[in-house]
């Protein structure tokens, strides 16, 4: 059964401490998620710090990824959790959940030391509805693909969202990933 806040079991993991089987779980649901962007791991590009884990019934109807780290706007640096895959199951769509999953990592943000979460997504309106800005700028990161480095990339990216934690006004500027994109 679902609380007023959409969930019945969400938590957030250390990646360190995740077992075998949250490892499958979320590899299954995840894939099921992108289907373009299918691998035989719990990630894509590379392991995040933390997993925000829904769980209803013991069963895993929403995941996302947690990435802490600086990021760097004209040299001025940000402390940022990115967030990554983050991806609801099929059949639990459109009741709130991706909603109160993005209220709970705020909430958790505001708990640590970060000045925004981000994240990069086609689709703006989950994200807009739930207090994150949209802004295009240019951005510079490392490639990784199937654990391989192949270079440094930048392109402007319009589909990059913020959303506020503390009172840090968001620098005009380019983004410097500082590692590989979100």
């Amino acid at each position: 059964m679902l609380d007023q806040k959409g969930h019945s079991d969400l938590k957030v993991v250390s990646e360190i401490d995740l077992t075998s089987d949250e490892h499958e779980t979320i590899t299954s649901l995840r894939n099921a998620s992108f289907p373009d962007h299918r691998v035989l791991r719990s990630y894509f590009k590379q392991l995040p710090n933390y997993r925000l884990l829904n769980y209803q019934a013991k069963m895993l109807v929403g995941y996302m990824g947690l990435d802490y780290r600086a990021i760097g706007i004209n040299g001025v640096p940000l402390k940022v959790l990115g967030i990554i895959d983050f991806c609801v199951a099929k059949k639990s769509r459109g009741i709130g959940i991706g909603s109160a999953m993005l209220q709970f990592v705020h909430e958790f943000a505001l708990k640590k030391n970060v000045d925004f979460l981000m994240l990069i997504s086609e689709r703006g309106t989950i994200y807009r509805n739930n207090g994150f800005q949209n802004i295009e700028t240019e951005h510079s990161w490392l490639k990784v693909h199937d654990h391989q480095n192949h270079g440094v990339a930048s392109e402007r990216i319009s589909e990059f969202y913020i959303k506020p934690i503390q009172s840090t006004d968001w620098p005009s500027g380019k983004v410097d990933c500082l590692g590989y994109m979100y």
